[in-house]
Order: C-alpha cells, then structure tokens, then sequence
C-alpha cells in the first residue's frame, strides 16, 4: 500500500479503514509536510499526510474517528486504493485524487 506504511499500520488501519467505508458518509482531505529524504543528496523535500473521517463522528466508544496515512507523494493512486469498494458521500476539497 504505497511506498511508505499508513501511521496506523497493519492490522490496526485495515480495521479503521473498513469502520470508514462502511459508515456512508466520509471526510477526505490532505496536508503537504516536509520530509526528509534519505536519497544521498542531502535535501528536503514533501510528503503528505491525508486524513479520512466521519463527519459526525463515530457515534460511540470503541469506534475510531479516522485515520491518518502518511504518503511520499501526491497521486492519485492512493486515495483511490483507501476509497475502493466506498458508495456514499464523500466531502472534500475537490482534488481530483478522489
């Protein structure tokens, strides 16, 4: 899943993802942060971290209010991967990704 793991990881973030999905309703956006790269030149560069949630919450204890997934890029793969097998309503900011 991508070339860096989800901040929730394993088990763990395939459990809050599937809570996600099939809630109905879901929040998505993402935020750009600086990152540093292990590529041997020496330099910064960006990552992103993309958050999907509840727009009303979870509705009870036990019950996850999202998820963050750390990426290295910006694409369109991801969102489409986490998204997949989703029918509802999904709020956004309107990038194209979803």
């Amino acid at each position: 899943m991508g070339d860096a793991p989800g901040l929730a990881g394993g088990a763990g973030h395939a459990a809050v993802r599937e809570e996600l999905l099939a809630h109905g309703d879901m929040q998505a956006d993402k935020a750009p942060l600086a990152a540093q790269r292990h590529d041997g030149l020496g330099r910064d560069g960006s990552a992103w971290l993309w958050y999907y949630s509840h727009p009303r919450g979870t509705g009870g204890p036990g019950k996850s209010g999202g998820l963050f997934d750390f990426r290295l890029e910006r694409s369109r793969v991801r969102p489409r991967q986490f998204l997949a097998g989703f029918e509802g309503i999904l709020e956004s900011d309107r990038y194209p990704a979803y």
